[in-house]
């Protein structure tokens, strides 16, 4: 795959992941934009590694989700007519640096958005593939196995039946924000079993495997700096 155009993230858009948040389901869509100078060279390959930041590397977390890949530009696009604008599908892996998340909040609330985004936009933090499958190769109803496993172990096992918000309705959102172009991707939010909440974070040495039923699987190795 190449570079992407931007990457909008998806918040809190698993049932298990807000309940073991201890958080109330959003009524509408959460999700920002990485774009530009703050994306850098974020996005990686399925097996490149994951680098652990240097001014941030002892709460750096995974999470494994269902990419969207644009392919025909929109805006205001109807959900009805959403999948017309996918190239496929892809899976990836949300890197975030937990402690740069939780510094743009007081009190559980948003008060820097641009700390939200710079937590999930570090070199190496956005690991996608390994293939792009087109939206013909699934049901439309996108019933697909999504798991993370750390060093063999595994932290997250779910389903996309599990979403909150539907790939239409969330390519409906966000396109009513911001265009959509050719290439820009879009992560779907990440289920339970995240480090956040176990406390148990990436470390040198750690091997990350997450996988989207019917795309394939990330291998990619932590390293320092």
């Amino acid at each position: 795959m190449g570079a992407p155009g931007k990457v909008v993230l998806v918040g809190l858009n698993y049932r298990d992941h807000a309940e073991e948040a201890g958080l109330a389901l959003p009524t509408s869509v959460m999700f920002g934009s990485i774009d530009g100078p703050i994306g850098g060279d974020m996005v990686v390959g399925p097996h490149s590694s994951i680098i652990l930041p240097t001014e941030a590397p002892d709460h750096v977390d995974y999470e494994a989700e269902l990419a969207v890949v644009i392919g025909k530009p929109g805006k205001d696009i109807p959900a009805s007519r959403a999948w017309s604008h996918v190239a496929g599908l892809t899976g990836a892996n949300d890197v975030s640096a937990r402690d740069v998340q939780l510094a743009a909040m007081t009190g559980g609330v948003l008060v820097d958005p641009s700390g939200i985004l710079r937590s999930k936009s570090f070199p190496a933090f956005k690991p996608m593939g390994p293939a792009l499958v087109t939206i013909e190769d699934f049901t439309r109803s996108l019933s697909l196995g999504v798991t993370t496993r750390v060093n063999g172990e595994l932290r997250q096992d779910a389903n996309t039946q599990n979403m909150v918000f539907s790939v239409p309705e969330i390519i409906a959102a966000v396109s009513a924000s911001t265009p959509l172009e050719v290439g820009d991707v879009i992560l779907t939010g990440t289920p339970s079993g995240v480090g956040l909440v176990s406390g148990r974070y990436l470390r040198p040495g750690d091997v990350v495997e997450v996988e989207v039923e019917g795309i394939g699987r990330l291998r990619n190795n932590v390293v320092s700096a």
